[in-house]
Formats: C-alpha cells, sequence, structure tokens
C-alpha cells in the first residue's frame, strides 16, 4: 500500500501529498475504474506493470476513499495560496493611498494659486 496520495489542485495547478488517516493509501495502479457517490470516491481493480521486464500485476480490490479530508485539504491550500499572493498587495496599498492622497493636494493647491 502507498504511503501518500498524489493530488492535483486545478485552481492553482499544484501537486501536494496527503498522508493516509491510518498511514495508507491504496497501491499505484492504472487502468483502474472508480465512481464517487456522495463524498467517497470508490476504486475498483487495475493494474500495475511499470516496466516491460516485469509481469503485469491485475487488482481484484474495492478501495471507497472519504474526499472531505482532500476537499478540507484543497480548501486550506487555496486560502493560503489567495492570502499569499494578496500580502502583496495589501502591502502596496497604504503607499498607493498616500500617493493618491498627495495627488489630491497638489491639485487642491494648483486650485488655489489660480483663483488667486
Amino acid at each position: 500500500l502507498a504511503e501518500s496520495l498524489e493530488v492535483l489542485d486545478m485552481h492553482t495547478m499544484q501537486w501536494s501529498s496527503l498522508e493516509g488517516k491510518d498511514g495508507t493509501w491504496p497501491s499505484k495502479r492504472a487502468a483502474a475504474a472508480s465512481v464517487t457517490i456522495g463524498d467517497k470516491l470508490i476504486t475498483f481493480g487495475g493494474h500495475a506493470q511499470w516496466d516491460l521486464n516485469t509481469q503485469a500485476q491485475f487488482f481484484n480490490d474495492v478501495h471507497v476513499i472519504d474526499l472531505m479530508p482532500i476537499v478540507a485539504h484543497m480548501s486550506k491550500s487555496a486560502s493560503k495560496a489567495a492570502m499569499a499572493s494578496a500580502a502583496p498587495a495589501a502591502a502596496e496599498a497604504p503607499a498607493e493611498a498616500s500617493t493618491a492622497e498627495a495627488s489630491t493636494e497638489e491639485r487642491q493647491d494648483k486650485k488655489q494659486k489660480v483663483a488667486q
């Protein structure tokens, strides 16, 4: 059994590893049949043959994976990414505001000079 599951976040296009609750996930496989029912992913069968020099291993097993911890992990990752991308903009915002205030004051000074 595998120790972690690799998950692709389609929003950030970043891969992350998830540890299983008991430290294990189904073994790596190809051509498995999977379906989601509610918040569960049900996977059946598949095979493993990672090079042409080994005999293929065929699986006749069923695994049920609870997707809620994965969704929670992805939500946390998305929140962290959003906060990280917003942080530089937030740091720049006060400087932009003070520049805008200075521009407004300069315009008011020019209007007063023209009025005099």
